[in-house]
């Protein structure tokens, strides 16, 4: 392989106080936790809205901010859902703690929430690299349709979801598995004109119980080969808030794919997006409900469960945060079963929890790494105990510890990694987060 080398200088446009990589569930929220707690705040998102999962990958619903009929995730994240549902855009009363949402209202109520905070947002914007003095990053080289520039930062938030700031900063990383044995990629979609009085259990709302629609299942297994039914997770399906529009959202599709390959990516939203529109036209073909639908938008990108974890200096195991061990220094909690797809097969492992788990600040952080927090689905966690804090609810509650831990570093004048625990935490709970 040829190399080239290239050489630019480029603009330093802004300095801030905490600058936040990635505008989804956790990044969001980190960065207005930051900016309320009196940081200069950036937010850097390279689509032109914010929520990630939510709305970038169509993620329906939340999950999960109660457990056994209690709330276990407030603060921030929960603050949002209520004003999102006073705009008409999440259920906010389902049980298990589900929500289910609208992705364009969630777009509006995200960026409405982190302008009022007063955050910079860098919407279109492309994180390139990070310029490091050893292991401290001082800058972060961006580009958007301005070209190339660079914003200096005192704390930077990774709320990518794969890590990629840390990585840039050669943060260590706990050994990915091979892609085939990642947990499945999946491309979101919704329809329109289901017969939703037909599709039992279409609302993920009662606890402790799986929510795959079995009857569509049995019947896609039931075709012969010459139907050509491409492989298939689920399915999932939950309603888009008004069932007068018979709009459903699903998640049906799957694959491996390695999310930090660029080659990968590329095969996997091709491949897809066929498999899309396969299983679109399975439906209509032979499940009553969809017969009369539609297909009404696909997710502007895949949706992937599973990338880099970094080694932390904490790696939350399984047998702990199943067992919801209290850590002097938790905060923040996890509800979602520990929820292992299978990208080779149709099967899923699931095991349930019997209570919420909690999570330490120190699988945010890494000695050596004295102004970087991680937050999200990226954090220091073992495989199994991954399979329950990747999911949106708790990657927003670990993104208000995140912003919370900046602020504070920056206020404090001390390394994220030397923080006093008891502040934060006393920060959090004034702040309504459940620890």
């Amino acid at each position: 392989m040829s190399v080239l080398s290239f050489q630019k200088e480029i603009p330093v446009t802004g300095e801030y106080d905490v600058i936040v990589c990635g505008g989804g569930p956790a990044g969001f929220i980190a960065a207005t936790a930051a900016a309320q707690n009196g940081a200069h705040t950036a937010l850097v998102e390279r689509y032109g809205f914010l929520g990630g999962a939510a709305t970038a990958a169509l993620v329906n619903p939340i999950s999960t901010f109660k457990k056994n009929g209690r709330q276990v995730i407030g603060g921030l994240p929960w603050q949002f859902v209520e004003r999102l549902a006073a705009m008409g855009g999440a259920d906010d009363s389902y049980p298990n703690g589900n929500v289910p949402v609208d992705a364009e209202l969630y777009k509006l109520a995200a960026q409405r929430a982190v302008l009022e905070a007063g955050v910079t947002p860098y919407l279109h914007t492309t994180l390139i690299d990070v310029e490091c003095e050893q292991n401290t990053p001082t800058y972060v080289i961006l580009q958007n349709k301005s070209g190339l520039f660079a914003l200096k930062g005192r704390v930077f938030i990774d709320a990518t979801g794969d890590g990629d700031l840390a990585a840039l900063c050669g943060m260590p990383m706990q050994e990915m598995p091979k892609p085939e044995t990642l947990q499945p990629a999946s491309l979101g979609f919704r329809l329109g004109g289901v017969n939703t009085a037909l599709v039992t259990g279409l609302h993920p709302a009662e606890p402790g119980a799986k929510f795959q629609m079995y009857e569509v299942r049995k019947i896609f297994e039931a075709l012969p080969e010459s139907e050509q039914v491409p492989q298939f997770g689920g399915p999932w399906f939950c309603t888009v808030l008004n069932d007068a529009a018979e709009l459903v959202s699903v998640n049906i599709t799957r694959t491996a794919a390695d999310a930090t390959s660029g080659e990968s990516v590329s095969a996997a939203e091709c491949r897809l997006r066929e498999e899309m529109h396969a299983l679109f036209a399975l439906l209509k073909r032979h499940v009553p409900a969809f017969s009369g639908s539609y297909l009404v938008t696909s997710a502007p990108q895949v949706g992937f469960r599973e990338s880099r974890r970094i080694r932390g200096n904490h790696v939350l195991g399984a047998e702990e945060y199943a067992a919801a061990y209290h850590f002097p220094d938790s905060v923040a909690r996890g509800a979602h079963p520990i929820d292992i797809h299978r990208a080779a097969n149709t099967k899923q492992d699931v095991r349930f929890l019997e209570q919420a788990g909690y999570i330490p600040y120190r699988a945010m952080i890494c000695d050596g790494f004295d102004n970087v927090i991680v937050a999200g689905r990226c954090i220091s966690a073992d495989r199994a105990s991954f399979a329950s804090t990747r999911v949106m609810a708790t990657a927003m509650a670990l993104g208000e510890a995140a912003g919370t831990a900046a602020a504070l570093s920056v206020s404090q004048k001390c390394a994220v990694t030397g923080l006093d625990i008891s502040l934060l935490r006393e920060k959090l709970l004034a702040q309504g987060a459940i620890i």
